[in-house]
């Protein structure tokens, strides 16, 4: 004895929607693996990047400035793609100026 399943209704557009559902997310998956592809990684010695650590230093190096931590891929990868700094400035940086700020610091020359 077979059995045969009709979908009727509700379930079939139950699976025309989990299909859609699908279909969204494999082309969203393939955009977010594109855009990672655009990406440049980087790999550099040890010694390069405790010199780099040390030029960040000396540029943070600002009255202030209370904390900085270096973070992400470039501390804890053998490749990476960036440079991740947390600052702390104990509010003495207005929050209106704080974008301004941060990208005042992202454009520092090397």
């Amino acid at each position: 004895m077979s059995t045969t399943l009709e979908y009727t209704g509700e379930a079939k557009s139950g699976i025309l929607h989990v299909r859609k559902f699908v279909r969204e997310v494999k082309s969203h998956l393939l955009r977010r693996l594109e855009e990672k592809r655009k990406f440049t990684f980087h790999r550099l010695p040890s010694e390069r990047r405790k010199e780099i650590l040390s030029e960040l230093r000396r540029e943070l190096d600002r009255e202030e400035v209370k904390l900085a931590v270096v973070y992400g891929g470039f501390t804890s990868s053998n490749l990476f793609r960036d440079i991740d700094v947390a600052i702390f400035t104990g509010f003495s940086v207005p929050l209106e100026k704080e974008m301004e700020y941060c990208e005042e610091l992202s454009r520092t020359p090397n």
